[in-house]
């Protein structure tokens, strides 16, 4: 079965959350026999995407209800399909007509895995879509994004599908709960997690980002991870483990700069790390007293299981997806609660009881996002959706 997968973030500069999926997709559908195709626009080719010339063709693009997408000569395993700046148009479109962007072509994928909610469907084509989270509509304010135009594209997104795949089921209780859509069109399939490109030797002998022995945040500093009242309930614990969060400055980012800035000399014991290789960041967290990730919303929460996964404690929020990916095997705290977040700090400071049970239960729960499981899942929902 030829499985295309679109390329909205693998194709951009930085990487996602959902690239990073994107590409987990894309191993799993090998793993499983599939052949992997792309639609690409060109990104690559685009000197100036954000020119009045290349926004000013965008609008003229945009007047057309389909686009014309052409096969590509075939890489190793591998084919793709070319329709230039086809996302920021279906999104410009979106925007003017509330309509999805109908992609035409000759030739035809079996299937279309939209691996992110996009105003596009393709003619003829049966096609799936991952929803990762729900949060511009349950959760607006912590979002850039308008809840409305999403909600909008979401409902064409369901309607259009053959098969809706939710990464949590929390998620999956979000989408049934938002949309009148059968339940059986609707499946949970966990992301994976795979750290076999990175053994312990290469890990071990990358350079340290900070010393061993500290709490450790990574993910985008931004509103929803809950960072200032991280950041305050560090400071009022009476624990003399340093904290370091590591990510680049998103969304509501200046509120948590502001915080810093208030913390007099303990802000000394706390370090930012914008960018750090995959090798030093596996070996920080490997190295750490604990991951902590009180989020106030998450779809699934990755770093919960790489932590895991490295034989590290997590401390993570209660409820809704953090807790379901947690599995029983985290310390949870109440992330609208500094006290709650400062209790969870001091007992892992502290007790080293505490931090070998969560050990071993997480390296027991990191087993459950096996990538073989995952593409065994991803072949079964390939498969429904036909």
């Amino acid at each position: 079965m030829k499985i295309c997968l679109d390329t909205r973030n693998t194709g951009r500069s930085g990487g996602t959350g959902i690239a990073t999926y994107t590409r987990n997709v894309a191993a799993a559908s090998l793993r499983a026999g599939h052949e992997v195709a792309w639609l690409e626009d060109g990104e690559d080719n685009l000197a100036s995407p954000h020119s009045p010339g290349a926004k000013l063709q965008r609008q003229l693009r945009a007047l057309s209800a389909s686009r014309l997408a052409r096969i590509q000569g075939a890489r190793t395993h591998e084919s793709s399909w070319l329709c230039p700046d086809l996302y920021r148009v279906a999104h410009v479109r979106f925007r003017q007509t509330g309509r999805l962007t109908r992609i035409r072509s000759v030739e035809k994928p079996d299937l279309v895995h939209w691996t992110t909610p996009l105003p596009l469907e393709w003619s003829e084509t049966p096609g799936v879509v991952t929803i990762h989270d729900l949060i511009p509509i349950l959760h607006p304010e912590l979002t850039g994004i308008a809840p409305i135009h999403f909600g909008r594209m979401l409902r064409q997104c369901c309607a259009k599908a053959r098969l809706i795949i939710t990464v949590s089921e929390a998620v999956r209780r979000d989408v049934l709960a938002f949309d009148d859509l059968p339940p059986e069109k609707v499946v949970t399939l966990h992301q994976p997690v795979d750290l076999s490109a990175y053994p312990v030797e290469k890990v071990q002998a990358a350079p340290a980002l900070v010393e061993p022995g500290g709490f450790v945040f990574f993910g985008a500093l931004e509103r929803r991870k809950n960072l200032v009242r991280l950041v305050r309930a560090w400071a009022a614990s009476d624990t003399g483990r340093p904290l370091t969060l590591i990510g680049q400055p998103g969304l509501g980012a200046d509120a948590l700069f502001a915080e810093l800035d208030r913390l007099g000399e303990k802000r000394d014991r706390i370090r930012i790390v914008p960018w750090s290789g995959r090798d030093s960041l596996l070996r920080t967290i490997g190295e750490a007293r604990a991951v902590v990730f009180p989020s106030l919303a998450e779809g699934f929460g990755l770093p919960i299981i790489e932590a895991m996964a490295l034989g590290t404690p997590v401390l993570t929020s209660i409820g809704h997806a953090t807790e379901e990916i947690a599995g029983g095997s985290a310390l949870l705290v109440d992330p609208h609660s500094t006290d709650s977040i400062q209790a969870g700090l001091e007992a892992l400071a502290e007790d080293d009881a505490l931090c070998g049970k969560l050990t071993q239960n997480g390296l027991v729960r990191a087993d459950a996002f096996s990538p073989g499981r995952f593409s065994a899942g991803l072949d079964a929902a390939y498969k429904l959706a036909l």
